[in-house]
C-alpha cells in the first residue's frame, strides 16, 4: 500500500472514530430548561373563552424523563439537543410570523431566546421557547401556547 494509500486509512479511521464518539455523545439537559415548571397561562387568541384546566400544572425537565401532564411524559430518552440559542427578532422574522401578537409581545422584551424541539426517544415531543431561565412557552396541540414559570427551588 502507498504511504498516501496509508494516510487516507488512517484519517479514515480516525475521523470514524470522532463520528462514532460524537454520535454516542448525549447532551443533557440544558441548564436554562432543567427543573420544574409551573403553567401560568395560555396563549390562544382562537381557543373559546373557557376555563383553563392546565394552569397551575406542573412540567419538569430532567436527564432521564419528561413530567408532562399536558402532551405525554417521556420515561425513555429525552433529548435536548434540537434546541438552539437564537436571536428572538431572527426567530419572529422567520418562525414566529404567524404566531398570537401576546406571544410576539412577550418575546420582544427578551434579545436572544433559546426555541427548538425537545425529543423523545428521537422523535420530536415538545416544541419550546425557553426566554431566560425563568420564562417559557410550550406549543401545545392546536393553538394553543402555555406559558411556563419556573418552580423555586
Amino acid at each position: 500500500m502507498s504511504k498516501l494509500g496509508r494516510l487516507l486509512l488512517l484519517l479514515a479511521s480516525v475521523i470514524g472514530s470522532a463520528g462514532s464518539i460524537a454520535q454516542s455523545a448525549s447532551p443533557g439537559v440544558p441548564t436554562i430548561a432543567q427543573g420544574d415548571w409551573r403553567v401560568t397561562g395560555v396563549i390562544c387568541p382562537t381557543c373559546r373563552h373557557i376555563s383553563r384546566p392546565e394552569i397551575g400544572s406542573m412540567v419538569a425537565f430532567a436527564d432521564t424523563k419528561i413530567t408532562n401532564p399536558l402532551g405525554g411524559d417521556c420515561a425513555h430518552a429525552p433529548g435536548y439537543g434540537l434546541l438552539r440559542s437564537i436571536p428572538t427578532s431572527k426567530l419572529l422574522d422567520s418562525k414566529g410570523r404567524l404566531w398570537p401578537r401576546k406571544l410576539k409581545e412577550d418575546l420582544n422584551s427578551y434579545e436572544s431566546v433559546v426555541y427548538g424541539y425537545i425529543t423523545c426517544d428521537g422523535v420530536n415531543h415538545m416544541r419550546v421557547i425557553f426566554a431566560n431561565n425563568n420564562h417559557a412557552f410550550y406549543f401545545v396541540e392546536g393553538d394553543a401556547i402555555v406559558v411556563l414559570q419556573r418552580e423555586e427551588q
